[in-house]
Order: structure tokens, then C-alpha cells, then sequence
């Protein structure tokens, strides 16, 4: 059977006024629905993602990242704080993020939050996904690769959250944090790249 639908299309028989429609324009027309809808599916729900270099603005008055080359770096001082704009798909349902960086010594803080920010109320932000376990033993190596799912504070309905896991540009914008306190200032903690993932 053919695929290309220009084709199907074209072998859908025309109708004239005292010609009985027979089988061949019902199938015709069933095969380029067919292949039509086949053409959809196979492009709705696609995943995608997005990676950005941490280029984190200060979160004053707490100490800055130190921005190299594409990578973020704590100082001598005991902690660094900051945030990062980024640009998502409109309509995009966020599925995850994920971090890479590299670390030794301790940090008994260190989150880094995917979150939604109101255009019309700045103190109106939801934080849609924090990366567990940078704390931990296991993230204490250099590169290191955490990932966080979608988890929102108070949300149990399932519209709901796909509501608020849905990029709305008009209305929101949204931003990385990377927060780190109380680690050595012999420590070092590194950040190399942030990745959203999003199905579209």
C-alpha cells in the first residue's frame, strides 16, 4: 500500500452527481485517514530537553557563584547562592531535571530548585522540582549527575498539577536556584549544567 499521502490522497476517486459510491472511495478515504492519523501520533507527545550553562546572577546579599567558562564554582567563602532565567517551550509539560556537577567535602545545604514565578506577584513562585540527595555521600564525586521529578508542595489533583507542570510564558516565568550554605571553605562544589526535560 502506498505511504506517501499525496498519494492516498489522490487515489480517493471524485464524486459525481448519479455515480454510486462504492467500496473504493469508502477505503480510499479510510487509508489517507489512516496514514493521517498515524503522521499525528507520531509527532504529538514527543520528549524533548534543554540544557543550560549555570550562569547563576547573584542572590544578594548571600555570596555569588563564581562563573567560569560555562561553570559555576563556589568560593573560598562557605557558601554562594544564585539564580538563573531560563526559556522553555510554551505548552511543554515538565517531566524532570537533571544536574551535573562535581563535588568534594561536605555541604550540608545544597539544593538546586526548578521554579515558577508569577509575572504579576514576584512573591507568587512554586517551586515545581528540587534535586535530592546533593548532600549525600554518593554526590560526593567529580562529575556527579543528580536528577529531580516533578513534586509540588499541597498539589494532589492530577489536573492540577498538570496545570501548573504546564509552560505558561505569558503568565510565568521560571527559574533554576542553586543554594549552598554551611559547607568547608575547603570544599569544592561545581556546577556544570542543568537539563529540564519536557514532553511537547
Amino acid at each position: 500500500m502506498a505511504t506517501n499521502l499525496d498519494t492516498l490522497i489522490a487515489a480517493i476517486p471524485t464524486a459525481e452527481d448519479g455515480h454510486v459510491i462504492s467500496r473504493e472511495y469508502h477505503n480510499s478515504l479510510r487509508a489517507a485517514l489512516a496514514e493521517m492519523a498515524s503522521r499525528l501520533s507520531a509527532t504529538a507527545g514527543q520528549t524533548g530537553a534543554t540544557t543550560f550553562a549555570p550562569t547563576f546572577s547573584p542572590n544578594v546579599p548571600q555570596p555569588p557563584w563564581v562563573i567560569t567558562v560555562g561553570v559555576a564554582d563556589k568560593t573560598s567563602q562557605t557558601g554562594a547562592d544564585g539564580w538563573l532565567s531560563i526559556s522553555l517551550p510554551d505548552g511543554a509539560r515538565i517531566q524532570g531535571m537533571t544536574v551535573k556537577g562535581g563535588r568534594s567535602g561536605a555541604a550540608p545545604i545544597f539544593q538546586i530548585q526548578l521554579i515558577r514565578q508569577s509575572l504579576d506577584d514576584p512573591t507568587a513562585s512554586v517551586t515545581l522540582i528540587s534535586i535530592p540527595g546533593l548532600t549525600t555521600p554518593a554526590m560526593e564525586r567529580d562529575p556527579f549527575e543528580a536528577k529531580g521529578l516533578p513534586q509540588v508542595a499541597g498539589i494532589t489533583s492530577p489536573a492540577a498539577l498538570n496545570e501548573i507542570l504546564t509552560v505558561n510564558n505569558s503568565d510565568f516565568k521560571y527559574l533554576v536556584r542553586a543554594r549552598l550554605v554551611g559547607a568547608p571553605t575547603d570544599a569544592t562544589v561545581r556546577i556544570y549544567g542543568v537539563r529540564v526535560e519536557y514532553l511537547r
